[in-house]
């Protein structure tokens, strides 16, 4: 029942996000909704694949603690800017790209990102991230995906 809810109140934050995105997005080219939650075992055909960056949303210690196999943790940062204020400074947008980077995400990266299943604000927040600096939508070949379990499956 819990898991029922949990993914019901990710797709409606998910279509609040798509909607109000301030990316102009071409219907026909956005993803279909079923196309933005994945499930494991299409998580897992994407582990190791070029192109594919996996993104753990938690907190550093939990991070330490065990993730999915090769998933890279957000800067606690980043993650703050998009939890607390979507209003991006001018400074911080080069700062930000600068750490995806590093983080390995690209013009033509394939996004999942994914937290826990206890602690599920920032996943949002930073999947309508991605969506904003254009991932899904036809000004670019990113794409983003949400993760819908987490890496306690």
């Amino acid at each position: 029942m819990q898991t029922k809810l949990m993914t019901a109140l990710v797709k409606a934050m998910l279509l609040v996000a798509v909607a109000f995105s301030s990316s102009p997005v071409i219907a026909q080219d956005q993803p279909k909704m079923s196309d933005l939650i994945i499930d494991t075992g299409y998580l897992k055909d994407k582990i190791s694949k070029p192109n594919w960056v996996i993104i753990d949303v938690r907190f550093p210690d939990d991070y330490a603690k065990g993730h999915i196999p090769g998933a890279v943790l957000i800067q606690e940062w980043i993650s703050k800017v998009f939890a607390r204020d979507t209003r991006l400074t001018p400074t911080m947008v080069p700062r930000m790209e600068k750490a995806m980077g590093e983080m390995g995400v690209g013009n033509e990266s394939h996004i999942i990102v994914y937290g826990s299943r206890l602690k599920t604000t920032w996943v949002p927040a930073i999947f309508w991230a991605f969506e904003i600096m254009g991932c899904n939508s036809s000004l670019s070949r990113c794409t983003v995906q949400f993760y819908g379990g987490s890496v306690e499956q």
